[in-house]
């Protein structure tokens, strides 16, 4: 092109990198979400910007995003490893919870951190669990086997009953303790 055919189309702000452009304007909808949200965590499911952030996430583990656009994302807290991220606030989460209660006793059954204690004994009995996070459960005395915990809370009732009762047989008025004796009765029984 001729120097009087380019300056023809730069004054209609003509793109000549049209890639560019794109993560440009890309970029620039995610800062103005950083600036209203707080925080660069664009879901995925939320359409383009979403899977545009997921490329930039794989760009950047294969080694092909520039420092410069690294540098640019940065600047807006850009989470590189959702997973990452999503377990971190689960831990922080259940140690506030942890550090308020004293124990996880009082989980919601069906709420989203017990599912998430439950995968983390399932990684662990599967040997996919990181030591770092082993300890860092175990710093919170994290419960990996619910049921042997559950047994031993309901022995400790049992010996203590005991021993200010001096038998074991127990009064009709704690049926879960009450049930928990059948059970191990039965269990006695069928070996």
């Amino acid at each position: 092109l001729s120097l009087e055919k380019i300056d023809l189309l730069e004054t209609l702000n003509f793109v000549w990198d049209h890639l560019e452009q794109q993560w440009n304007d890309n970029y620039q909808e995610l800062k103005i979400y950083y600036e209203k949200e707080g925080n660069s965590s664009y879901p995925y499911e939320s359409g383009s910007l979403g899977q545009w952030c997921s490329i930039q996430r794989r760009e950047y583990k294969t080694g092909k995003l520039s420092q410069e656009r690294i540098y640019l994302l940065e600047k807006l807290n850009f989470v590189w490893d959702v997973l990452e991220q999503q377990w971190n606030e689960s831990y922080q989460e259940l140690k506030t919870y942890f550090e308020k209660e004293g124990n996880y006793s009082m989980l919601p059954k069906n709420g989203s951190l017990h599912l998430w204690c439950q995968t983390q004994r399932q990684e662990y009995k599967k040997g996919k669990l990181s030591p770092e996070r082993i300890d860092l459960l175990k710093k919170l005395n994290f419960i990996w086997d619910v049921l042997e915990q559950q047994w031993n809370e309901s022995y400790q009732k049992l010996k203590i009953y005991y021993e200010i009762n001096g038998h074991s047989p127990l009064p009709r008025n704690d049926s879960l303790l009450l049930k928990w004796c059948k059970v191990q009765r039965r269990e006695y029984k069928t070996g």
